[in-house]
């Protein structure tokens, strides 16, 4: 089959083409909706440095990179996540699944790191964040002792906040699908036609 047959079948079955596409993607989006359901975050961010007993010590910014990156690869371990589900009274099924609400980012041009947990209840996200910073200020102690400071900014207590979910990523994911599946359709259809 060559390509001119190929665009002459797209050509003439465009309209079917288009309502699968449209369906399709009205469907998926639907159930990605439905499905996900909304996603709260709490966080907070916490301070790295070093505190005025060492403060003549590494102060230059290259050190306090890597120790911020330090920081933030011995706090964002899933063991971190686990141990402060186990803290919790967690059971195990739900404590293997805590690593993947928990994030740690390093903020740009600062000493800050930002720790986040989502989860699809508000209350579940906030209750995770206090024991979470908890083990991950202990991780940063027994490696650092007192010559690193790990300090809250702002009060963790605050209330989750309502995220947004990905749609936009499912909308093209969708619509690459759709259209395939619009193709495949109109080349059976014309198979089919032309043997009957």
């Amino acid at each position: 089959m060559g390509h001119d047959n190929m665009a002459a079948i797209m050509w003439r079955y465009k309209f079917v083409l288009v309502a699968t596409v449209v369906v399709s993607l009205a469907v998926s989006l639907g159930a990605t909706y439905v499905l996900q359901g909304d996603e709260w975050e709490a966080s907070v961010l916490m301070r790295v440095g070093r505190p005025s007993a060492f403060a003549d010590e590494y102060t230059d910014s290259a050190y306090l990179d890597r120790l911020l990156q330090t920081v933030r690869t011995i706090t964002s371990d899933k063991s971190v996540a686990e141990a402060a589900g186990k803290a919790m009274g967690l059971p195990p099924e739900s404590v293997r699944g805590l690593p993947n609400k928990v994030h740690v980012s390093v903020q740009a041009d600062t000493e800050l790191l930002r720790f986040a947990v989502r989860d699809t209840d508000a209350k579940s996200a906030q209750d995770l964040l206090g024991p979470v910073l908890t083990e991950a200020g202990s991780r940063v102690k027994t490696v650092y002792g007192d010559s690193v400071s790990f300090t809250a900014v702002e009060p963790i207590d605050q209330p989750a906040e309502k995220v947004s979910t990905n749609i936009p990523l499912v909308a093209v994911a969708s619509s690459v699908g759709a259209l395939l599946i619009g193709i495949g359709f109109a080349f059976a259809h014309s198979a089919w036609s032309r043997t009957s």
